[in-house]
């Protein structure tokens, strides 16, 4: 197996891609939208090869907030074939290697649901363990898109301590 970064190559898009429906089932992604993705010199991917062909892949890019500035493990996908063999493991091993190693970024982060049992051993793996449950509530935003609000602002406070987010 061999783990690299993503080179900006149209086979490495297609690559991501065929692993994204393998694992998933399904994937909105076109080639022209990873490759403009990937121009953005803070967005990160690696893709593991094995025989030629992509069998997984990893991506990941800075936050900054109030709270910290990390480094997101965003997207972790491995072929259901070649799950079990430590491809996983080693793509987000590499994705946080680069991520810590940068003087910006205070902490690692990655969001995984609590019905993912196959990413949650990989960041235990990794040496990581489950800081918290986070509930989501999605919001689609039609028309207006709405302003922040900065802090000071009458009813917009900054959650400290006990009450930082979990996210």
């Amino acid at each position: 197996m061999q783990i690299r970064p993503f080179d900006g190559t149209i086979r490495d898009a297609l690559g991501i891609i065929e692993v994204d429906r393998a694992t998933f089932g399904d994937c909105h992604y076109t080639p022209e939208y990873i490759l403009a993705l990937e121009q953005d010199p803070q967005q990160r991917a690696w893709v593991a090869y094995e025989g030629g062909q992509a069998v997984g892949f990893v991506s990941a890019f800075p936050t900054h907030s109030l709270a910290a500035s990390r480094w997101e493990i965003d997207e972790l996908a491995v072929k259901p074939t070649c799950q079990g063999r430590g491809i996983g493991t080693e793509l987000v091993s590499q994705a946080l290697a680069e991520g810590m190693a940068r003087s910006d970024l205070s902490q690692a982060r990655a969001l995984v649901a609590t019905d993912n049992p196959s990413s949650q051993r990989v960041f235990a793996r990794n040496g990581h363990a489950p800081s918290g449950t986070v509930h989501l509530l999605l919001y689609e935003v039609t028309g207006r898109v709405p302003r922040p609000r900065q802090a000071g602002t009458p009813g917009v406070r900054v959650a400290q301590g006990a009450d930082a987010p979990l996210v």
